[in-house]
């Protein structure tokens, strides 16, 4: 284990910003928080953890050698994720009020939740299942498989849903509207006070 800090005068400490640039072996297990900066993590292992308060959030090509669970839990920063390519993986991200954009993802598990965020995805391949869930922000999604099982989800938001394949596709609002093309396997659209349209719609149940 290698621990990292600054000694400052106290006089001093309301007075200083600290930035890290550390490289570590692709195969080591990271843990990385940050309270009021910005994260970035390029290369590393798919085995990772990162919580973060109000800073950004950003994760690229992880090392996917070992398969592993990456998850991501920020509060108010906005989280990025992009290349993320762990076959036999999961990917977890959490937000509070803060969205959520991922693009280019490959795993066996991916589950992607904002409180009061967006959250916008492109080209998700899941083996298993993927959840895309926002509590009264938007929820699109573009040019993905979903595995088993794919769900689109928002209170208050509206759901987008293109090009999207998978053995059950589920897309739900309450007071959003839900908006559905070229979307292919077993459909279930669900919504309280707010309109759907589909077109290209491929299910056989």
């Amino acid at each position: 284990r290698c621990k990292i800090g600054v000694a400052a005068p106290q006089d001093a400490r309301d007075k200083l910003t600290v930035d890290y640039e550390i490289r570590v072996p692709r195969r080591t297990a990271l843990e990385v928080t940050a309270t009021f900066g910005a994260i970035s993590i390029q290369g590393a292992s798919s085995a990772l953890t990162v919580r973060a308060t109000s800073g950004e959030v950003f994760v690229t090509e992880p090392c996917a050698m070992d398969g592993g669970e990456t998850k991501i839990v920020s509060a108010s920063g906005s989280v990025r994720v992009a290349g993320w390519n762990v076959p036999s993986g999961s990917l977890l991200v959490e937000t509070t009020s803060a969205d959520i954009h991922a693009e280019r993802l490959t795993g066996q598990t991916i589950s992607l939740s904002s409180r009061s965020g967006d959250v916008l995805v492109q080209k998700a391949q899941v083996t298993g299942t993927a959840s895309f869930e926002s509590a009264s922000g938007d929820v699109r999604v573009s040019d993905g498989g979903g595995g088993t099982r794919a769900l689109a989800r928002t209170q208050s938001g509206s759901a987008e849903v293109t090009n999207l394949r998978a053995d059950e596709v589920h897309v739900e609002t309450i007071s959003g509207d839900a908006l559905l093309r070229d979307v292919a396997g077993a459909l279930t659209v669900k919504t309280v006070s707010g309109d759907v349209q589909a077109s290209g719609a491929d299910s056989p149940a």
